[in-house]
């Protein structure tokens, strides 16, 4: 990892970058903690400009700025104690040249001269062909049938929100506007490969020859095809420095077909080893808690063995993104004896890896194994438990009959 300029708390976001919800909220960054709280407004409501200089975002830069780390920011800096890489991290190892021009066009309080949205999170929809078990309505249209089944809350709410406006304009105007400023675009969902917006993005980059524009996808893979596009014809003119595809697998087989529901697990199969075939530079992101801490070993076991890590990046080409919210799903809601036996249970596969391969994977694990570690939540079992009964009753699925490990959490 490169080293980052200025101090440790600095992130190039507040700089570069708002994230668009479906319904029109905006925040700094998508993993940000306390997302209520932490909103800048709704784009019914406010501009994108007077967000981009509110009281919130001045004090985030100016925190950053003066080497404090904003609460708001916890996961990222969380992430960097455990000795993991961060979206923090990340963002401004893509952004260097940019991160040293900051101080230049920032004042003291934090007041950006600047309003230049060059790294987007734009999610439009919450379109979605999946309702994972770690997800929900907000995110995914596929949930919305069932969340009306588990709350009156939801009565009301359409299957599909989408946020039509931005600053008084089309979405896709404003797009338009911006597309040939942009550095980097992070597609994500909803399931970003089903979305009209998606396509109409990328025949921009390709019109304006933007196509050094970095892209990064978080897809469920369900599909490579849709409405008349075919989105290898896109992702082949770009290189493996400016595409990364990251697949969200957190199981395999049946247990994935449970866990993320309408996951047709032949058809993601088939469209990963499509993608290998083609040399395209794929890293699986597996959302990590209660239902499959315990299963890492058997995951990458099998990504390694399908192909799917690569050599050339030491077989390192994965993520393991640990849920924090619901709560529920939390590595913390398993019982202690069951967290120290998966933790033995991980801390013998990366030795047995690494001694097979030669190649170092510990790192990717030791937020996991520092949860481990951390007390059992009583609540949170208790929670776990009667979501997935009412969950398995609606979608007539057994949760514990396809994942019998589980079974440590009603027996």
């Amino acid at each position: 990892m490169k080293q980052l300029p200025y101090n440790n708390s600095i992130c190039i976001k507040p700089w570069s970058h708002l994230y668009i919800l479906p319904d029109g909220t905006v925040r700094p960054c998508c993993i940000m903690r306390d997302i209520d709280k932490n909103s800048l407004g709704n784009l019914k409501e406010r501009s994108l400009k007077d967000m981009w200089n509110s009281p919130k975002m001045m004090q985030l830069r100016k925190d950053m700025l003066e080497d404090k780390k904003p609460s708001m920011c916890e996961k990222c800096y969380r992430h960097e104690a455990a000795g993991l890489g961060s979206v923090r991290m990340h963002s401004n190892n893509n952004f260097l040249e940019e991160l040293k021009e900051v101080p230049s066009y920032t004042e003291t309080n934090g007041y950006s001269n600047k309003f230049d949205l060059i790294f987007w999170d734009f999610r439009f929809s919450n379109k979605c062909n999946l309702k994972c078990r770690s997800c929900g309505p907000d995110a995914s249209s596929a949930w919305v049938p069932d969340a009306k089944k588990l709350s009156k809350n939801h009565a009301e709410r359409e299957k599909i929100t989408k946020c039509e406006f931005v600053d008084g304009k089309v979405n896709i105007d404003f797009v338009k506007e911006h597309i040939d400023k942009v550095k980097y675009i992070y597609f994500a969902g909803g399931e970003p490969l089903i979305m009209d917006e998606h396509y109409e993005i990328l025949d921009m980059l390709v019109k304006s020859n933007n196509t050094s524009c970095r892209l990064y996808y978080n897809t469920n893979l369900q599909i490579l095809s849709y409405n008349g596009y075919n989105v290898l014809d896109y992702w082949h003119k770009w290189t493996n420095k400016t595409l990364t595809i990251s697949p969200s697998i957190d199981e395999i087989g049946e247990r994935a077909e449970l866990v993320r529901k309408g996951t047709d697990w032949k058809r993601t199969e088939n469209n990963l080893l499509t993608l290998i075939k083609a040399g395209f530079n794929v890293r699986p992101n597996i959302t990590t808690g209660a239902l499959n801490v315990f299963r890492l070993p058997e995951i990458i076991t099998y990504f390694y063995e399908n192909g799917i890590l690569d050599k050339q990046q030491s077989y390192r080409n994965f993520n393991i993104n640990i849920i924090d919210y619901p709560q529920h799903l939390h590595i913390r809601a398993l019982p202690d004896a069951f967290k120290q036996e998966t933790k033995i249970k991980i801390i013998n596969f990366i030795e047995s890896f690494e001694k097979t391969t030669g190649c170092e994977i510990r790192l990717r694990f030791s937020y996991a194994l520092q949860l481990l570690d951390e007390p059992h939540v009583p609540e949170w079992k208790d929670t776990f438990i009667h979501f997935n009964k009412q969950l398995d009753d609606i979608r007539g699925e057994s949760l514990y009959e396809t994942i019998p490990e589980l079974k440590i959490m009603i027996g």
